[in-house]
């Protein structure tokens, strides 16, 4: 499956909106809502879309069945499709290609893995306003490529942080709200559909709860690319914090100090890193 794997330390909550079965779910989902915007329009008969959420509710085969699957069929679409057929009827998946299914599905996980994620910095957030605040007073050395410079604050450098994350977090939010639903069959044209194709996609998209594209993005993967350089620019923003706490911390420089009472055994911050600033205090 597309992200299957790629987060074996993630928290329960990320593995469960982002593994086999979460994209497995979404596919479904994305199946059940063209039944339900083609029997609206008109394309398809009446019935069909209950036949088709029924069956997806129905639907049987796990992650790693449909993983060794898709991997002999070049997509997991296809023996979705296939087994959702077998009891939906004819009518399923009509005028669209795998890859509408694969895209579409992925705006539904990359909106709930984000929200997943929000939640994480939230939290790092609220302690970066609590040590800008509580340290902006507090004098400590300025520096340039690592060398003194001008005095500075502990609090400001803190803020800096603080920013940094909540205009990373704003951008993932954004971009992952725009990321468009996706459907537009084998080249694009809809045309199985006839002349309902926009109605239908209209009715796709509201459905879903995704914008409409204003065009079929098979091809043109900006929505991806975005999606990418929003979650770079989270973790390089996070990388900043963990990276500037590091090089206060060392022994050299001592500015900062691992709190009394506290582990700060590496892969316990690893596992933990939303908390792991309450673990700090300035020396």
């Amino acid at each position: 499956m597309p992200s299957e794997g790629l987060f074996p330390g993630s928290p329960p909550a990320m593995t469960a909106a982002t593994d086999g079965d979460a994209w497995i779910a979404a596919m479904l989902e994305v199946e059940r809502a063209l039944a339900v915007a083609e029997e609206r329009t008109g394309v398809v008969p009446a019935g069909t879309a209950a036949a088709v959420s029924e069956a997806a509710r129905a639907f049987a085969l796990e992650a790693s069945a449909l993983r060794d699957e898709g991997a002999r069929a070049g997509t997991p679409v296809i023996p979705l499709v296939r087994a959702l057929a077998d009891s939906g009827g004819s009518w399923v998946h009509w005028g669209a290609t795998s890859q509408d299914i694969i895209d579409s599905a992925l705006a539904l996980v990359a909106r709930r893995a984000s929200r997943v994620l929000l939640d994480d910095i939230d939290g790092v957030v609220d302690q970066l306003g609590v040590l800008a605040d509580r340290y902006r007073a507090t004098t400590v050395v300025g520096r340039t490529l690592m060398q003194h410079a001008a005095p500075t604050t502990f609090g400001l450098k803190a803020a800096g942080w603080l920013v940094g994350l909540i205009e990373a977090a704003e951008d993932l939010q954004r971009v992952t709200e725009a990321f468009p639903a996706q459907l537009g069959g084998s080249v694009g044209t809809l045309g199985v559909l006839g002349t309902a194709a926009p109605e239908v996609l209209r009715e796709f998209s509201a459905e879903l709860g995704l914008p409409e594209p204003v065009i079929p993005w098979h091809t043109a993967r900006a929505p991806v690319a975005r999606l990418g350089a929003a979650l770079g620019l989270v973790a390089g923003s996070v990388s900043k914090v963990a990276g500037d706490l590091v090089l206060l911390a060392q022994g050299e420089v001592g500015e900062i100090a691992e709190r009394a009472g506290f582990s700060c055994d590496l892969q316990w911050v690893d596992a933990e890193w939303p908390f792991a600033l309450s673990l700090f205090t300035v020396a």
